[in-house]
């Protein structure tokens, strides 16, 4: 137990003073102890130990020596990783190291100033756009914890200011990531004819129903009603450590539905349920068999959609001498808000369709439109005004 002891300082007058054990160093595996000094109260002193006996017993206690940013990320790794899910935690651990650590790992946290956060904050701004904000976060938190441990009084992030958004036209990209009507039944019709049914089957899936990805990937025949006619999301596929495969529950307790199938993707479905029965030489029908699973019959890479996808687009260049449009996988997704639009479907019911907790969520999706909806927009105005 440490003891808290007077001392005399050169002055004449009593300041109070404390020897403990912390532990052993984690670099260089010698037992260590710290002194702290200068209380001018008994008081303050036993404030200072107790503070200090928490920090060691929960495993947050920093020697002064070693303070770099890596330090203090290693510690504050530790506490996050308890309240996260597991694929939480994998997704923020590559953050860190594709686009955090890089740029301060080695820096003592003390030494980080604003000048140099402004300038990692504007590479990050022109890298990443629509994510640089998500690393200002993640690094302040490790920069907070810093401060918990008293190894800075201040988070030079705080004072950066954030690049502002030029209007111009790259900024408006991500409206143009779905496929109009047309523009679908020809990525459709083309997969359909050149590619294997798994590939076609997929991508339709995505484009009629609006599931995610991960929803996508994690579906089992028992999901599909065939004959109440609807698809049933209940998880959702990500990964964890070292890439593991973890299957979840939905993002959000909206996410959990029901999505009512059109008569031909049920067809669609159903072929494509005959045709793996047969690539897979099943002689029974496996209710928690995967509906798009890899060529080992276990979980698809999330990553091999989207290469589908270029490939598909190859595809079609060589064949046509044409540019095949490319959208994200998630662009499949915005595709079905589009044409739920299109459709006259009205916002609630499209927000339920897309499992969307927030309806502010699907507004701005609704507002995707085609090329299509805003040539008839114009002229609904042209024949309003009497223009023609």
């Amino acid at each position: 137990m440490a003891q808290i002891k007077p001392y005399k300082k050169q002055d004449g007058t009593i300041n109070y003073m404390f020897d403990y054990y912390v532990g052993v160093n984690p670099k260089t595996g010698k037992k260590q102890k710290t002194t702290r000094r200068g209380f001018e109260t008994k008081e303050e002193a036993s404030l200072a130990l107790a503070e200090l006996s928490l920090l060691v017993a929960t495993e947050q206690y920093l020697p002064r020596k070693y303070k770099t940013f890596n330090d203090v990320y290693t510690l504050w790794l530790k506490k996050y990783r308890g309240i996260v899910k597991e694929s939480t935690y994998a997704g923020t651990l590559s953050i860190f190291k594709n686009n955090i650590l890089p740029y301060f790992q080695e820096i003592e946290v003390q030494n980080i100033t604003t000048v140099y956060c402004q300038e990692i904050v504007n590479k990050w701004y022109k890298i990443h756009p629509k994510r640089f904000k998500r690393y200002i976060y993640y690094f302040n938190a490790v920069m907070n914890h810093a401060n918990y441990l008293e190894l800075i009084f201040k988070n030079p992030m705080e004072f950066v200011q954030l690049p502002q958004n030029n209007i111009d036209l790259n900024q408006y990209k991500e409206f143009d990531n779905f496929y109009s009507k047309d523009e679908l039944l020809e990525f459709l019709n083309f997969t359909k004819k050149n590619f294997e049914h798994q590939r076609f089957i997929f991508f339709h899936l995505l484009a009629f129903s609006g599931i995610r990805r991960g929803e996508a990937l994690s579906l089992t025949w028992n999901d599909i009603n065939f004959e109440e006619k609807y698809l049933l999301v209940s998880k959702t596929l990500t990964k964890g450590e070292n890439g593991r495969f973890l299957i979840h529950p939905p993002k959000t307790k909206a996410s959990f539905r029901k999505i009512f199938l059109d008569n031909q993707t049920l067809n669609y479905l159903q072929t494509w349920k005959e045709l793996q029965k047969e690539k897979l030489n099943l002689t029974y029908d496996n209710p928690k068999q995967l509906l798009f699973p890899n060529h080992k019959n276990s979980f698809l890479e999330p990553n091999i959609p989207k290469e589908w996808l270029q490939t598909i687009a190859r595809h079609y260049k060589k064949k046509t001498g044409k540019d095949l449009k490319i959208i994200t996988i998630h662009g499949f997704r915005h595709t079905h808000a589009s044409l739920l639009y299109l459709s006259g479907i009205n916002l609630k019911e499209a927000q339920e369709r897309l499992g969307h907790s927030n309806v502010k969520t699907t507004l701005n999706v609704y507002t995707h439109l085609s090329d299509k909806q805003r040539e008839q927009t114009v002229d609904k105005l042209t024949e309003f005004m009497n223009l023609d």
